[in-house]
Parts: C-alpha cells; sequence; structure tokens
C-alpha cells in the first residue's frame, strides 16, 4: 500500500514538473554534414518564473529486451548552442544542435538528448562555505539519430524458443535481428505463426497472427545492428511443439 501510494505521488509530481515547460520533438534524425545535420529544438516555457536548463548528449544503445542503456556523455560530436541558459518565464526559444563528428559512418549513430531543468546554487549570507553544486530538478529525454546515406533498417527473425517464465508459464520467445545500418520498428509488421519445424508441415491448419496489439514491445525501435527479444505466453491457439514463425511487413 505505502510503495503504490509513493507511486501516485511521484506520478502526480512528474505531472507537475512537466508542465513546468515544453521542450521538442522527440525524435530527431540528421545527416553527417549538409543542412540537415542541424536542427533547431523549440522550448517554451509555461511558468510564470524563470527556469535554469541544461542540455547533453548522450550516447544510446539498448539490451535484448529494449530497455535503453546510456553511455558516456559526448562532447566530440555535436556543438550545441546553448547548452546552459535561464529560460525567462513565459519565454520560447530555439536550441541548435550540429553534429560535427565522424563523416564517413558506416552505421546510424544513437542518442539520448537531456533537457534538464537545474537547481542554482543559493549562497547563504557571509557563508564562506559556499559550494558550487547543482542538483537536477527534472529530466527531458529525447532520441537523436545521426544516419549515413542511402540507410535502410533490415529486420529479419533470428531464433525462436520456448523458456519458461520465472513464475514457471509456457513462454514463446522470439528474437529479430536488424542487419540494417539505420533504426526501425515493427509496429505495422506482425508475426505469423504456423504448427510444424517447416511453412510446408502446417497443411491447411490456419496460422497465428501475432500485431503489436498481442506484443506491444513491437511498437519500440530495434537499433542498427542489434537484437530484441520478445516474449510472450504460448498461445492458447498453437499446441505446444515444433512451430515455424514468419515476419509479414508491411
Amino acid at each position: 500500500m505505502i510503495n503504490k501510494k509513493i507511486t501516485i505521488l511521484y506520478i502526480t509530481l512528474l505531472t507537475l514538473i512537466l508542465n513546468a515547460y515544453t521542450f521538442g520533438p522527440s525524435v530527431v534524425t540528421l545527416t553527417t554534414n549538409g543542412n540537415s545535420s542541424s536542427y533547431l529544438y523549440t522550448i517554451s516555457n509555461q511558468e510564470d518564473r524563470p527556469i535554469p536548463i541544461d542540455i547533453s548528449i548522450l550516447k544510446l544503445t539498448k539490451d535484448i529486451d529494449g530497455n535503453p542503456v546510456q553511455g558516456e556523455e559526448v562532447h566530440d560530436d555535436f556543438v550545441i548552442y546553448p547548452a546552459q541558459f535561464i529560460l525567462k518565464k513565459n519565454e520560447e526559444r530555439s536550441i541548435q544542435v550540429r553534429y560535427v563528428g565522424k563523416q564517413d559512418i558506416e552505421n546510424e549513430l544513437s542518442y539520448t538528448i537531456f533537457c534538464k531543468e537545474i537547481e542554482l546554487p543559493k549562497k547563504k549570507n557571509n557563508d564562506v562555505s559556499f559550494s558550487a553544486s547543482i542538483n537536477v530538478l527534472m529530466n527531458y529525454a529525447g532520441r537523436l539519430y545521426v544516419k549515413p546515406i542511402n540507410a535502410s533498417p533490415d529486420i529479419v527473425i533470428e531464433s525462436i524458443g520456448a523458456p519458461l517464465s520465472d513464475k514457471g508459464e509456457q513462454e514463446l520467445e522470439i528474437v529479430c535481428i536488424n542487419n540494417g545500418n539505420l533504426h526501425g520498428k515493427l509496429t505495422s509488421a506482425s508475426f505469423l505463426i504456423r504448427q510444424g519445424a517447416r511453412k510446408e508441415d502446417s497443411g491447411n491448419l490456419k496460422p497465428l497472427i501475432l500485431t503489436m496489439n498481442e506484443v506491444p514491445a513491437m511498437a519500440s525501435s530495434i537499433l542498427a545492428k542489434s537484437k530484441r527479444r520478445f516474449r510472450i505466453l504460448w498461445p492458447e491457439q498453437i499446441p505446444l511443439g515444433q512451430i515455424n514463425v514468419e515476419l509479414i511487413k508491411e
């Protein structure tokens, strides 16, 4: 009960903080050079008070289940202007982000751009031990990609399995790999599941179609040259045994 109250309180506070200002868009793709190597983000202060802002960019990877893994902050790949500033009350302004890193990239580069509201240090009267530490109040995280020329995703099924969950329940596991050099999504794709080790073994049995409604994790992007594992409870319509799965892209 205590954890539930804490969760509700956290969500409420987060909602109030997010209303303090807006920053966007949430996803931006740049190229290595030319006009499209730069983008102007927009930040707008919804409050009747000034807000100190800090902008930073970190490398991004994802684990096999699609959870973001933040890497180190990058300093040489981008120029951010301004990176730190005071957003005046009810002010709207632009932040320019320009890619200045390696030009001949083979695979798309993935980053997270953080927009952080920070608390400036307050010096007390006659306090000689004043510290210049800064407390972060709120983070906004957006996706930032830098793509090479003629980039495209190439997502295929690498393997299927039938593991047990931590609760001992039978699951269906599908592992996909993106062999392409651009991140991709399976939001409009589906998994076609048939009985038998091969498509030809299914006979006249009707296949089962799984979409993003049955596999919500399909909504998350798969980064270039990375894998994604999808796990769901074993479908009741398919007897436990050998199956073949086909990825249908639309």
